[in-house]
């Protein structure tokens, strides 16, 4: 059940941070942060109802599955923490540099780090969820890592519709 819990949290993480990327740059207001509180808000919301999504899914897929399918799942999300967990620190760590006292301590971190990760975060889903599943003879864990992976990937676009359709306005 941690491991579960820990995906979790890490899917709530990617989601309020692809809030903030979805709303960044979509707006010509100089005082943003209402803005992107609000981003990341409906980021975190998003990712709180799809990993509810995926606990139902995941007690369907156990439930009708034999005794090997729980242990299964747990070496999967083992598996799938470990890779998601490394990416997330990473991100965290240039995070943090954010509340440096000198603009060029927080600019350096976003521009070496957070620019390069959101590039690579579907590779980093795409990878971690593959990984897992190759892992795993259960055709279980293959289903719920393809559902995880077309979920997670395409709800940063999702969450960035309203801001495109507004800029779309604004521009057009």
């Amino acid at each position: 059940m941690t491991y579960a819990l820990l995906l979790a949290v890490l899917a709530a993480f990617d989601l309020t941070l692809a809030g903030f990327r979805a709303a960044a740059g979509r707006d010509g207001r100089i005082h943003k942060k209402q803005l992107l509180r609000g981003a990341m808000l409906r980021g975190a919301l998003g990712g709180l109802v799809l990993v509810a999504a995926h606990a139902v899914i995941a007690g369907v897929l156990v439930a009708t599955g034999d005794a090997s399918t729980w242990p299964a799942f747990v070496a999967a999300a083992r598996d799938a923490v470990i890779v998601f967990g490394v990416f997330a620190t990473s991100t965290a760590l240039a995070l943090a540099f954010w509340f440096a006292p000198m603009q060029e301590l927080r600019l350096i971190p976003t521009l070496v780090v957070l620019g390069p990760l959101t590039l690579l975060r579907p590779l980093v889903i795409v990878g971690g969820l593959a990984w897992a599943a190759v892992r795993s003879s259960e055709p279980r864990v293959w289903i719920l890592a393809a559902i995880a992976g077309i979920f997670m990937l395409s709800a940063e676009r999702l969450l960035g519709r309203p801001y495109r359709e507004r800029w779309r306005r604004l521009t057009g």
